[in-house]
């Protein structure tokens, strides 16, 4: 079992709990998220991680804990996204106000969906065009055979995978 505390200032902000046996598939275990939200702009934060298991050789309750570790939140942006359908595909256009430059790329990611768990497909990443104050993208998304399909759509930071957004889903049922 984990466990994820997020402090500030020295203060419990919010306790996460996770049990690895609640998963069927071992394999889908690195593919668990643990999502803290609600969080202010611009803030530091620390998360302490612990993991509590039975040690196979002795069969007593053990707890090791991670360092402390430090994020700060981005600072605040805004968005407009318009997602056009047509016969075959999806036409995106997003407009970003992001004074930080906190976003690079805007993304889409394909899941197929399965009883159990999505099943990545496909995705594309794309640059942005400034535009005075805001910045702004354009592209298209093929409409996949497959179905039943989720679509993310998202902003990604181009150096560090830890900052993305996902802005806005589509779902394919039939």
């Amino acid at each position: 079992e984990y466990e994820f505390k997020l402090k500030k200032d020295g203060l419990v902000v919010s306790t996460k709990t996770f049990d690895s046996h609640d998963i069927q598939d071992e394999t889908m275990l690195m593919d668990t998220a643990i999502t803290f939200d609600k969080l202010k702009n611009n803030t530091l934060y620390v998360l302490e991680v612990s993991a509590s298991f039975t040690n196979p050789h002795t069969l007593a309750k053990e707890t090791i804990s991670s360092g402390p570790i430090e994020v700060r939140t981005l600072n605040s942006f805004s968005y407009t996204i318009d997602i056009e359908q047509y016969d075959t595909y999806f036409e995106v256009n997003i407009t970003l106000t992001d004074p930080f430059h906190n976003y690079q790329l805007a993304y889409y990611e394909i899941y197929e969906i399965q009883d159990d768990y999505d099943w990545f497909l496909s995705g594309e990443s794309f640059g942005f065009t400034s535009l005075g104050e805001s910045k702004t993208v354009s592209f298209t998304i093929d409409k996949p055979s497959i179905i039943p399909v989720k679509i993310n759509i998202g902003l990604r930071n181009e150096t560090t995978m830890m900052y993305y957004q996902i802005i806005s889903g589509i779902m394919i049922i039939e």
